[in-house]
């Protein structure tokens, strides 16, 4: 038999549908019918409610739950070669097909809502000029056997009581990779890899022998920012790995990006890092300042690369800051150095921060280059919790923050990976100083309580270099003379008589926006068997800093535009 002929229409769909109820039915009877159109006989024909459903149990009259089948037929008709959605629903199982392709299911887990809807599943379908034959292949649930069919040219076509936000739309059909993929917190066992879809999808990765996806209670999670720790791995090892996306709208699961990392050696003291902090611009500012720091300054010229945090002075959408002005500008220059991310004060304020958490995870950790034995702190946030301007929300409270980083440091301290190491460097945004400034002092108190092991005259685990950013204002200080090398214009910095007590490792602040210094610089480490070479560079490439020391030793300047500031205590 055949459906009733139609006056073409730019695109428009048949008013008569044909039912055919049988359980030996497949989907492969279903494409066969939406390829050739032509339809076996025994067929039901119906029209659907002005709602755009109708019950089949009227037609098919008793039915068995879930083992049943059956297969709706249709068709379109269409002037011209064209794109439109075709809206499908079900109870509660169905998997459609337009001209011999398949366009959609709802296989294994059904349909998203009852009553049936012809809005409950939307598929994209490329039409051709003429008459396209579709078929629905069938299975009925527990309450009914109702199915639903709409054709639409778009969104704004919706009944605005459509909720859109969980619909297979183009914007799903369509998924792709925003950002990323970010290879980051890497050890000589581990690394993370973080990236983002531009609408939330289920997202996995293959890596190492394993295929691993973001799964709770039996569901792989639909969500945008994804982030995987791959554990169990061998130091100093290439592995290649596959970002894998389930894209339902297909249905299939695709590769959207394949990479490769290495993890950190276990030995050996001879590598180099380069360390940014306080970026603080514009955007579009922003953006040139990565691009110069990579173009004059080397950024990308090192085994990795560290953020020790204040990307922005606020985070109201975290990841158009923390991809479209820092990181991707610097992949669209080539960079692919592994990532070690610091928190800073800034990224507790604004009403995205909790993105941190998703990209990176936790805000502190530890890891090991070589010999190097590396601490991750946090610092935390010195404003109050009050509740206007909207960034400082009642939702920061650090308290519980140092206890359990306390913990963590105090557990590090005691693995073998920490003991056996030949040096240990501290990253954390604000320093260990207080230089008698009430906002510096409330940061050296909060770090004795988060890292006390790691301070003080006879410390549990010595640090041989602090790196931390901030102020603003670059300066270095030396333990062994007990001097500070500042920029110009930060004269009257003090070297306070706990901040000796305190700090017993040398100590290096990055610069950042206004107050003294550049502005902004990257600061470039080489640890060369027993000596530390600190390189700052200024934007253009020029050398505002450079000394080099042996743990223990004074630091010998090599160059410098800083101002050396001698006594022990009024600076």
């Amino acid at each position: 038999m055949s459906l009733p002929e139609k006056t073409l229409s730019k695109a428009e769909l048949a008013e008569t549908f044909v039912f055919f109820h049988d359980l030996t039915l497949t989907t492969d009877d279903a494409r066969e019918y939406s390829c050739a159109g032509k339809l076996p006989e025994g067929g039901i024909p119906f029209k659907l409610s002005p709602g755009g459903t109708f019950d089949l149990a009227d037609i098919s009259g008793a039915f068995t739950p879930v083992s049943d089948a059956g297969i709706v037929c249709g068709e379109i008709f269409a002037e011209a070669e064209e794109e439109r959605y075709l809206g499908l629903g079900a109870d509660w199982w169905l998997t459609g097909f337009l001209n011999g392709r398949e366009i959609g299911t709802t296989e294994p887990d059904g349909n998203n809502g009852f009553p049936v809807s012809p809005y409950d599943q939307l598929y994209k379908i490329r039409l051709q000029k003429g008459i396209n034959h579709f078929a629905v292949y069938l299975r009925p649930g527990a309450a009914s056997w109702q199915f639903g069919c709409r054709l639409i040219s778009s969104m704004a076509d919706l009944p605005e009581d459509v909720d859109t936000r969980d619909l297979l739309l183009d914007r799903i059909r369509e998924l792709k990779l925003q950002n990323g993929p970010l290879v980051h917190n890497v050890s000589t066992d581990r690394a993370c890899i973080s990236f983002s879809f531009n609408e939330p999808a289920a997202g996995g990765i293959r890596c190492n022998g394993q295929e691993i996806w973001a799964w709770q209670y039996g569901s792989r999670l639909r969500k945008r920012v994804h982030r995987f720790e791959i554990e169990g791995l061998e130091p100093d090892t290439e592995y290649p790995f596959e970002l894998l996306m389930l894209d339902e709208a297909v249905p299939a699961e695709r590769v959207v990006a394949t990479g490769v990392f290495k993890t950190f050696p276990a030995h050996g003291t001879n590598f180099s890092f380069t360390l940014t902090s306080d970026t603080q611009f514009t955007h579009k500012d922003r953006i040139a300042v990565m691009k110069d720091l990579y173009r004059n300054c080397g950024l990308g010229k090192a085994d990795f690369f560290v953020t020790l945090g204040d990307v922005d002075s606020e985070f109201t959408n975290f990841q158009k800051v923390y991809f479209d002005t820092f990181f991707n500008p610097l992949k669209e220059l080539g960079f692919d150095l592994p990532a070690q991310v610091a928190r800073g004060n800034h990224e507790y304020r604004g009403t995205d921060t909790d993105q941190y958490f998703h990209w990176f995870g936790s805000p502190y950790y530890a890891f090991r280059y070589g010999d190097v034995f590396f601490f991750v702190l946090d610092t935390g946030e010195d404003k109050d919790r009050i509740m206007t301007p909207h960034h400082y929300t009642l939702r920061t409270d650090t308290d519980q923050l140092f206890r359990d980083q306390r913990r963590f440091v105090e557990e590090m301290i005691r693995t073998e990976a920490c003991r056996t190491a030949k040096y240990r460097i501290v990253l954390s945004h604000a320093g260990p100083l207080d230089c008698d400034v009430p906002k510096l002092k409330y940061y050296a108190e909060r770090l004795e309580l988060a890292a006390g092991p790691l301070c003080g005259p006879d410390p549990a685990c010595k640090i041989h270099l602090w790196l931390g950013a901030d102020i603003h204002s670059p300066f270095r200080y030396d333990p062994v003379t007990q001097r500070l090398t500042v920029a110009k214009g930060d004269e009257k910095r003090v070297v306070s008589e706990e901040d000796k007590a305190r700090v017993q490792c040398p100590v290096f602040i990055n610069d950042g926006p206004d107050r003294c210094g550049e502005d902004v610089s990257l600061l470039r480490v080489d640890v060369m068997d027993d000596t530390f070479r600190l390189t700052c560079l200024g934007r253009a490439g020029n050398v505002m800093d450079q000394m080099v020391f042996t743990p223990g030793s004074a630091m010998i300047t090599e160059q410098t535009t800083f101002i050396e500031l001698k006594g022990k205590t009024e600076c």
